[in-house]
């Protein structure tokens, strides 16, 4: 397993926003409205966007494919405003062409369901559900979801304060488990669930899922380690970090390189493997999303607050950027 922080296989882009006028890509999908989370896999680009519409703000998830230039929408939640505590979207993830993200709704009670979908069928399923209290904290959880080639993962975790005691002081309980084509239960909270679920690591104290590629996982420990392992949860690398040094951590394509961004006296440490670096300056404003892939980066900024844009630069463009 090599760690490299921060940092690609072979280089690294760092993405700025711009206010100035730039030269955007020739692939660039306008939106009107904010781009909130991003994922890239094989040719594609799923996000969750906001939509406003008077008296109805949604969360949206589609799928966009430069090469072709098609559009595929893929889910939507409630309006927000016919919820006492909201509704949205958030996390999304990209197998290949299956699509998958975690929405969100309730009142006192916050309800979480685990949707997926092919581009091809756009007919989301619920594949695994949880439920938790806003005022208690006590529950259920799903956290994130990841998604490469064949490899579709999410993390689940209990939280029962009441459940602690003297022998056992972190009564919390975690797991990561890979979606599949026929498998054990899924979590479920009586909001539906699959039989398509295989566990790849559960245990006590929190453990969370980074990041997927090349056919392993990275997962975050309890002491706040990081372990990289296959389909079938056995471990092939662990990486030594302090509790809550850690900030982010992507597997590259290869699933054999970390990329890490660690803390160190409250500052971001960004150092790059071969001392290369690119700066792509998108003409908009932040957040910024971004994702690089095999085949080029993938990414949003905004233009307003209704105004947004996707787009995609071939990685032979971010390569002659490198010099």
């Amino acid at each position: 397993m090599k760690l490299v922080p921060l940092a690609a296989a072979a280089c690294v882009v760092l993405l700025v926003a711009h206010a100035s006028a730039a030269t955007a890509p020739a692939r660039t999908l306008r939106l009107t409205g904010p781009v909130k989370e991003l994922a890239a896999d094989d040719g594609r680009v799923a996000f969750v966007f906001r939509n406003s519409a008077p008296r109805c703000t949604s969360s949206r998830v589609a799928v966009w494919q430069p090469s072709t230039r098609s559009l595929a929408p893929i889910g939507v939640s409630p309006c927000s405003e016919i919820l006492s505590t909201g509704a949205g979207i958030f996390s999304v993830a990209l197998a290949g062409t299956r699509v998958a993200y975690v929405q969100f709704a309730g009142g006192n009670i916050r309800e979480l369901e685990l949707r997926s979908t092919t581009v091809a069928q756009r007919a989301p399923a619920t594949v695994a559900s949880a439920s938790f209290g806003l005022d208690e904290t006590s529950g259920t959880y799903i956290g994130r979801v990841a998604g490469d080639g064949s490899l579709l993962a999410f993390d689940w975790w209990n939280v029962c304060p009441a459940c602690a005691g003297v022998a056992r002081p972190q009564p919390d309980r975690s797991a990561v488990f890979r979606v599949a084509s026929t498998g054990d239960a899924c979590p479920s909270a009586g909001l539906g669930s699959l039989r398509r679920c295989a566990v790849l690591r559960a245990g006590f104290g929190t453990l969370r899922l980074l990041s997927v590629a090349g056919g392993s996982v990275a997962l975050l420990q309890p002491d706040g380690s990081v372990a990289v392992a296959n389909t079938a949860g056995t471990t092939s690398a662990t990486i030594p970090f302090a509790a809550g040094e850690l900030r982010a951590a992507r597997l590259d394509t290869d699933g054999q390189t970390l990329a890490a961004l660690v803390a160190s006296g409250g500052k971001n440490l960004l150092r790059l493997a071969d001392g290369k670096s690119a700066t792509v300056r998108a003409p908009g404003r932040t957040p910024l999303h971004a994702q690089l892939e095999p085949d080029g980066l993938y990414y949003s900024y905004s233009r307003g607050a209704r105004s947004s844009r996707i787009a995609f630069l071939p990685f032979s463009a971010v390569l002659a950027k490198l010099g």
